[in-house]
């Protein structure tokens, strides 16, 4: 059952408007921790990352892009929407809400920004 949010259609053209797209900013939103509830529960593992409340893009042109578990297309499956983070999750940044943690200048991410998300 499809989600009055999201349709395949739409979902199909969000994950077209990627394809060629040269990305400026990779953010992680992880679980918070802390006395404060601002700090970010570990969520860097070596070969692997658990960005648990999904991960926020931002294309070179402006384009913003949330991708966030949902269950538009089955239990816990990836969504992804062409509008900023802040549309999906509350209190980014505040005491018990997730905190955003900008990946973009690691290893792993700094080279692939440089160039297409995908080659056509």
């Amino acid at each position: 059952m499809l989600s009055a949010e999201l349709t395949e259609d739409e979902y199909e053209r969000t994950v077209e408007s990627l394809r060629l797209t040269r990305l400026v900013e990779v953010t992680y939103y992880p679980l918070s921790c802390g006395d404060d509830g601002i700090e970010a529960e570990e969520w860097d593992f070596g070969g692997w990352h658990q960005p648990t409340m999904g991960v926020g893009l931002v294309a070179e042109n402006g384009t913003r892009y949330s991708a966030v578990w949902g269950h538009s297309f089955g239990h816990y499956g990836l969504e992804i929407f062409r509008e900023p983070m802040s549309t999906r999750l509350a209190m980014i940044g505040q005491p018990g809400g997730t905190p955003a943690v900008v990946v973009t200048a690691r290893r792993g991410f700094a080279p692939g920004c440089r160039h297409p998300l995908v080659r056509g």
